[in-house]
């Protein structure tokens, strides 16, 4: 009797032990599933819409012609002139040294304007010019001075609409004596060129905005509202239309590329919270995800849905194969993807995975499958539906992008893109990026790589695709998330 009693209080003991190892992975792996499976789900907190206003972000735009090479410009405080009164503009001290600058542009802050125009801007700045001598650095102040620029062409201030302006600088002019030049700052609101080529496509949903970035000069150079919160979007560039999906009202927003006006929009039929879309662009067949995992596809010329379907449990990413004709699903919770029929909807094939799968990419006849619990990615060979490898990248890897010879690996936990040439199925280089590295696109015609970055001061690092280096910075003061090239 007292044996079993002690080898009961035994088995007791290990069991209790075995279950409390078994709960705490469980805690962790489900902490790290929710946490890569919803990581776009953050938001920031911003400022109340103010009805009847417009909401107007203000950029630093630095011109690099002449010889000034190491200037440093100080802005203290900005003032816009909104009709006939000049309004603060609220915006923390700006510092720019032409010197260590790999950016072209700098946000300097946005802000709610009721009126109908902005007419000018004000604003109050120290200069200072580096030079470098035997003795060490010794540097020119210029003494703080206000400088008033009227626009040409006032800025409509449209209710609910997003604007840009735009404060040009040119450091060469600034540091002419006895005083600053007044020649060296001049302004400017976006959409004064409507150009429609080499033109970068950014999604900020906390701020219902899209912003349009020139993918040669690293530039914002306009932006339009988007309401209900903004994701992914497409580029029709045949027809010269971005689509965009706009979570919370259920919808597809259409809009011309030149001019930005909306199209009809296309609502999505019995979705409930559509948080993801890819489109065939061939058909011009939109294919969305919604919260309770239903796939539907939707036709975007007449507007009308084709077909629905359950995927699994907690499917969050749809990638289209061209060279097969399917589309691949990936399943949180299932730990599978899903080789779905394009037309029907209807689950043809899965593969099972060892953790969650997030972002998916067809690459030949190879399917690429992002783990981010296992900082992981899988490669699967669709014609021989066998796995080839796996292969360890960063912490957290979410999202793919693919040019003619390179896979590129985000990784969202340590801010770093993991770089895979050809089909060596291993990662050649590694590049720091930032802090939560999200969407990326590829600009094929000027060889650059998009990748969005950040949270509520987020940006896109732009990152040479033949030297595989970081060239440049797009600062937008805002969480960036879907991205798309129309070149």
């Amino acid at each position: 009797m007292r044996l079993n009693m002690a080898f009961s209080r035994v088995s007791i003991r290990v069991l209790l032990r075995f279950n409390v190892v078994v709960l705490l992975a469980c805690l962790v792996g489900c902490a790290s599933l929710n946490k890569f499976a919803e990581i776009d789900n953050n938001t920031c907190e911003t400022p109340f819409a103010v009805a009847g206003a417009a909401n107007v972000s203000v950029f630093l735009n630095i011109a690099h012609q002449g010889a000034a090479s190491n200037v440093s410009l100080k802005i203290s405080s900005i003032e816009l002139l909104v009709d006939d009164l000049w309004v603060p503009f609220t915006s923390s001290v700006a510092e720019v040294n032409t010197g260590n600058a790999i950016s072209h542009q700098k946000f300097l802050g946005r802000q709610w304007l009721k009126g109908q125009f902005c007419r000018g801007i004000r604003l109050k700045v120290a200069i200072a010019k580096l030079s470098h001598s035997g003795a060490g650095d010794a540097s020119l102040t210029v003494s703080p001075s206000d400088s008033e620029i009227i626009l040409q062409n006032p800025l409509a201030l449209e209710p609910d609409s997003r604007k840009v302006l735009f404060l040009e600088w040119n450091p060469a002019k600034s540091i002419e004596r006895p005083e600053p030049n007044a020649a060296a700052f001049s302004a400017y609101s976006g959409g004064t060129s409507r150009i429609s080529s080499n033109l970068l496509f950014v999604t900020c949903p906390d701020i219902d905005t899209v912003y349009v970035v020139g993918a040669d000069k690293f530039q914002v150079v306009d932006a339009f509202a988007v309401n209900g919160r903004p994701s992914y979007l497409a580029v029709d560039s045949a027809n010269k239309r971005t689509y965009v999906l706009a979570e919370s009202q259920n919808k597809i927003m259409p809009y011309d590329i030149p001019t930005h006006f909306p199209g009809s929009e296309i609502v999505v039929s019995l979705a409930n919270s559509p948080n993801f879309m890819v489109v065939k662009n061939t058909s011009k067949i939109a294919y969305v995800l919604d919260a309770q995992g239903v796939l539907t596809s939707i036709d975007l010329v007449s507007g009308n849905m084709i077909n629905r379907n359950r995927i699994g449990n907690g499917p969050n990413y749809i990638s289209y194969l061209d060279n097969y004709n399917k589309l691949a699903v990936s399943s949180t919770y299932d730990h599978t993807v899903y080789l779905v029929n394009p037309d029907s909807l209807a689950v043809e094939d899965s593969i099972v995975l060892n953790a969650a799968p997030l972002g998916l990419l067809g690459w030949k006849n190879y399917l690429y499958i992002a783990q981010g619990v296992t900082s992981s990615v899988s490669i699967y060979d669709l014609n021989s539906r066998r796995f080839l490898k796996s292969i360890h990248v960063g912490f957290g890897p979410s999202r793919f992008v693919a040019t003619s010879n390179s896979v590129y690996v985000a990784n969202y936990g340590d801010g770093t893109i993991s770089i895979m040439q050809g089909e060596q199925f291993g990662v050649s280089k590694e590049v720091t990026i930032g802090k939560h590295v999200r969407e990326m696109a590829v600009a094929e015609k000027q060889r650059l790589l998009f990748v969005g970055e950040g949270d509520c001061d987020g940006s896109l690092v732009v990152l040479d695709t033949t030297a595989n280096q970081v060239v440049g910075r797009v600062e937008l003061g805002a969480r960036p998330l879907g991205l798309a090239v129309n070149e």
